[in-house]
């Protein structure tokens, strides 16, 4: 009789057990519907522009499925101003059926979809696609007054869109970003309200790309990126007077034999532009008095014997200075910075009006030159060097005393009056970074802060480090420093 009630209750807690289980799990998801409902019923309360603007931000096929809803749902995927459609064909490999049915989906959207004025039109897809559709899918868009388009099409074979799309009146932006050289285009291209275009390049497209350009009246953005063929030449000339950014990035595949490359920009209320290239292009710069801000990061990198031939080379793109010395922002990146420093050209220019200077620097290349940037830089306050170990660049033959700092001499004028900001990023621990600190806190009056963000081994080589930044002398009583960063293993 013992042991029997001893399995009554043992069975019986094991009972209680599970209910209470039972209990806290259904408590658990009853919580968790109620919280989903509250989110909905947050959702649902928005007016439907709000939930139209959200939706917009969404690919084209999940706005769809949001129709199931409610009776609400069902006609706002319908009004919402952005559609996007992409195949996924660029990764993964795509079934007959699934194309036919990708197809037929955009056809529906299309055919169903409410609004008479476009937003915008973005589509990815890949070689299998039925051309035909394709441009019967764009020459909707344009009808319905579309202001953006964005087209990525992975193509095997010459093709082309449809004409209405290089005369579009409504069009403000136009990103094309499949291979141009296999792309037919009319003979004339008026985009009279093209404000932004991205094109692809690569050696064989240069005319076809100015063709575009200069079609386009009154562009504003201009982005070119790809990749090309450094056993060709290239010549180029970007002229377009309302333009007003320029984004280069044009890199070589084969760097070993590169033949010349000449690259004119004539831009005469441009604000910004940003170069990367390592293809050893020649940037001819016309009529740039309205430069603002200028990222810069071109040259080879991989020279290592300075010939008769290279040192023309280096003194050309030195000389690419003299056109930008009115910018308040200027960002000279690893490339740039070994050109100079194999530079023997001691002719700096002034910036007057620069107020931030970023620099890069590799292996010690471009601490030579950073007396002659402070020097030539008198309202300068901000300063950010950045030490990029990128595992893209090979490694170059040097000697100790080819990328030892030089001793900063005297002290320029920004020093005393304009300096207040010194941010150090991936900072090791190396004897002249250490001097450098010393020589910022010590010498800039009026410096505010500096930040120091290290890659340093371990821990007890930042606790020696932080007691050698402590006995710095600092010229500034309201200097703050900031130290943070990773221990690399």
């Amino acid at each position: 009789p013992s042991s029997s009630a001893t399995q009554e209750s043992t069975s019986e807690l094991s009972r209680q057990a599970k209910q209470e289980v039972n209990h806290r799990t259904m408590t658990s998801i009853s919580k968790r519907h109620q919280c989903l409902e509250n989110v909905n019923d947050r959702i649902s309360s928005l007016p439907d522009s709000i939930i139209v603007h959200i939706l917009s931000f969404l690919p084209t096929r999940c706005v769809v499925a949001t129709r199931i809803l409610s009776t609400r749902w069902s006609h706002l995927w319908a009004s919402v101003p952005t559609l996007e459609f992409s195949d996924q064909s660029s990764k993964r490999k795509m079934r007959n059926g699934d194309l036919c049915s990708f197809m037929n989906f955009v056809d529906r959207v299309l055919l169903f979809h409410d609004l008479s004025c476009l937003h915008g039109f973005r589509l990815s897809c890949g070689p299998r696609i039925d051309y035909a559709r394709l441009n019967a899918w764009i020459g909707v868009a344009i009808r319905r007054q579309v202001q953006e388009i964005d087209l990525l099409l992975n193509v095997e074979k010459p093709f082309s869109l449809p004409r209405i799309l290089f005369t579009c009146k409504t069009l403000v932006v136009l990103k094309l970003r499949n291979d141009l050289q296999l792309l037919n285009v009319p003979a004339s291209i008026h985009l009279p309200c093209l404000k932004t275009l991205h094109l692809p390049l690569t050696s064989s497209n240069i005319d076809l790309m100015e063709k575009l350009i200069g079609g386009c009246p009154v562009l504003e953005d201009l982005y070119i990126h790809g990749f090309v063929d450094g056993k060709q030449e290239l010549a180029s000339t970007i002229s377009t007077p309302a333009l007003k950014s320029l984004n280069i990035y044009m890199i070589a595949e084969e760097i070993e034999i590169i033949r010349s490359k000449i690259v004119v920009i004539n831009a005469p209320i441009l604000e910004c532009v940003t170069l990367e290239d390592n293809c050893r292009t020649l940037y001819l710069l016309q009529n740039l008095s309205s430069l603002v801000k200028a990222h810069v990061n071109v040259g080879d990198w991989y020279m290592r014997r300075v010939g008769v031939g290279a040192k023309l080379r280096l003194h050309r793109e030195f000389l690419f200075l003299r056109h930008i010395t009115n910018v308040k922002f200027l960002s000279l990146g690893i490339r740039t910075m070994k050109v100079f420093h194999l530079a023997d050209d001691d002719t700096w220019p002034v910036f007057p009006n620069l107020t931030h200077l970023e620099l890069g620097v590799h292996k010690g290349y471009g601490w030579r030159r950073l007396p002659d940037l402070l020097i030539g830089a008198p309202n300068l306050a901000v300063v950010v060097l950045k030490n990029e170990n990128n595992h893209h660049f090979r490694d170059c033959e040097y000697s100790e005393e080819e990328v030892s700092l030089i001793e900063l001499q005297g002290m320029p004028i920004c020093l005393l009056s304009h300096l207040k900001e010194v941010v150090i990023i991936g900072f090791k621990g190396l004897q002249d970074e250490l001097k450098l600190i010393k020589y910022f806190l010590e010498n800039a009056l009026v410096l505010n802060k500096m930040t120091i963000n290290h890659h340093i081994r371990a821990v007890e080589e930042e606790g020696k480090f932080l007691k050698k930044l402590l006995m710095f002398p600092k010229g500034s009583k309201n200097c703050q420093i900031e130290v943070s960063g990773e221990y690399i293993r």
